[in-house]
């Protein structure tokens, strides 16, 4: 219509008035069918909508021409509507209308929330809350960490009513099954996962997964656990709710970086950080999205610390090779990022809760002028340090002990932050460098199964302090008996010492027990897993390995 109020308008003999009405009609059709396009863009794919107004209007326009002015209809404009029309008929047998594809994952839903009786597990923290975000309820993935949220919607279960998965160990689950066949026949028509809330799941309650196979495993022992005998697990199909569209199976790998030019592991809004490198490199090695991946790493190092030995979990769908995993993201990754290894895990394997220890290096140079190739990497003490009195100073430290006054855990609003501030450190040494390679080069080891907030640079600026005669080694015992009794720097602001900078501290190696790279064991057996492995509640606070805050 648009095209003959057009011709009228520019016809021969029209007055000024008509030629108007003409415009007026002209313009009116185009915003009607604009209307109607964008109208249908809500119920169509907006490829589909297209080729629908493209081929309405190519139909029309030459039809009426022939009709109104006697025009025409040469090849070209079959050839038009032809390759239009075959175009739409392509379109709409590739993909169904979305309304079928609605139908089907409500059924699939539907059949999932009468299969059990159990109700969901509670809703994770973001890995950025908890991570700085973790990764509670964070994007992607119970997502994610991670720092990483539970997704309120699960992705398309599969499985079948005579399957059994790996996992499986006397467990009843007849209306588990019978669900699950219901969900894998209307599976298919989805096209589209269903969305996820974002970021990481918690690292303690959103466990990776293992493959799900016809075999039967008999799981080992759990950390905790002291029995021979392995108890029962009991599965269910709590992950359309608790886990979101996170991965089946559980990896961890190896990461090397430099932290200067980074603000720290964990997500930020508007700053480089070393997760945000990371995912971006897993995200196009891995073809996958954040929620199924939910990285999270065992510490969230500051901004300015650097990591030899990090250890990053994520989750996948696939098997992965993990020699050429880690070539293919280091081909993508900064310089000062690296991939050192990748390995598959236990299924309910937990990156913060699963460590055994953690060990960190604290680097110094102790010479008259800074070694400019050891800057970045060490803190500069110009004045001669006394190793004795540092090395008695830090034997005070091993063992268990109340370390508020050696952290940043002071208060928040007037209110003492809610955190454990007893830790065990295994040891704390002094360690003088090699001083052809390092000269004037002081290391400080800590190895522990916990640390505070910068509690490890609390302990160098102290050890340093002493180093410096400006305090005597019996600080220490005196700071650890005071404990929590005082607010964190109980002498005044300056606390007689300064913390140490960022730029020395090394995260060197974290530790797990060798069973957690078994894809065939469970660590925690007697808590609930899924049919795939992964946890469905929290590891209590009896069963973690590490009190890391």
């Amino acid at each position: 219509m648009a095209a003959v109020f057009g011709k009228l308008a520019g016809a021969a003999g029209a007055n000024l008035l008509a030629r108007a009405l003409c415009y007026v009609a002209l313009f009116s059709c185009n915003g009607a069918g604009m209307g109607l396009y964008l109208a249908s863009l809500q119920r169509q794919a907006s490829l589909r909508a297209t080729v629908f107004s493209n081929a309405a209007n190519i139909i029309a326009t030459g039809l009426l021409g022939r009709g109104l002015y006697g025009e025409r209809i040469g090849p070209s404009w079959l050839l038009g509507v032809c390759c239009v029309l075959a175009g739409l008929a392509l379109i709409t047998r590739a993909a169904p209308p979305a309304a079928v594809a609605a139908v089907a994952t409500g059924a699939a839903a539907t059949a999932l929330d009468g299969a059990s009786a159990t109700p969901p597990p509670p809703p994770h923290q973001r890995q950025a809350g908890r991570d700085a975000g973790q990764v509670a309820e964070a994007e992607a993935a119970g997502g994610s960490n991670s720092s990483g949220a539970a997704s309120s919607s699960g992705r398309g279960i599969e499985g079948s009513a005579g399957s059994s998965t790996k996992w499986q160990q006397q467990a009843p689950r007849r209306s588990v099954a019978s669900a699950a066949a219901t969900a894998s026949a209307v599976a298919p028509a989805a096209q589209q996962p269903a969305p996820s809330t974002g970021g990481s799941p918690p690292a303690d309650a959103a466990a990776s997964s293992s493959t799900s196979t016809s075999s039967t495993s008999t799981s080992s022992p759990g950390p905790s656990s002291s029995s021979a005998a392995a108890p029962t697990i009991t599965f269910s199909r709590e992950t359309a709710e608790g886990l979101g569209r996170l991965g089946k199976l559980s990896h961890r790998l190896i990461l090397a970086y430099d932290g200067t030019d980074y603000c720290g592991w964990q997500l930020q809004p508007a700053a480089p950080t070393v997760q945000a490198k990371l995912e971006a490199a897993l995200c196009t090695v891995l073809r996958e999205d954040r929620g199924v991946l939910g990285v999270r790493a065992a510490g969230r190092t500051d901004s300015g610390v650097h990591a030899r030995g990090q250890v990053v979990q994520f989750s996948c769908d696939r098997e992965l090779p993990g020699d050429k995993l880690a070539y293919k993201l280091n081909a993508v990754l900064p310089p000062d990022i690296r991939v050192m290894a990748v390995r598959r895990t236990a299924p309910d394997f937990s990156v913060t809760c699963s460590p055994i220890g953690k060990t960190y290096h604290y680097n110094i140079t102790n010479s008259e002028a800074a070694d400019p190739l050891r800057h970045r990497y060490a803190f500069h003490v110009r004045k001669p340090l006394d190793l004795g009195a540092m090395r008695a100073a830090a034997a005070a430290m091993v063992g268990t002990h109340d370390f508020t006054q050696f952290s940043n855990i002071g208060e928040e609003g007037g209110r003492p932050r809610k955190r454990n501030p007893v830790k065990t450190l295994r040891r704390v040494d002094v360690v003088e460098l090699d001083p052809v390679a390092f000269p004037g080069g002081v290391r400080i080891e800590v190895e522990g199964t916990g640390f505070l907030y910068k509690m490890v640079r609390h302990i160098a600026g102290v050890l340093v302090a002493v180093g410096e005669r400006k305090l005597p080694p019996s600080i220490v015992a005196e700071m650890l008996e005071v404990g929590n009794n005082a607010p964190p720097g109980r002498h005044g602001t300056y606390r007689g010492y300064n913390v140490a900078p960022a730029r020395g501290l090394t995260l060197h190696e974290v530790q797990y027990d060798p069973r957690v790279d078994d894809p065939t064991a469970l660590l925690y057996p007697e808590l609930r897993h899924d049919e795939y492995g992964r946890l469905l509640e929290s590891i209590p606070e009896a069963l973690r390995q590490s009190d890391e805050e």
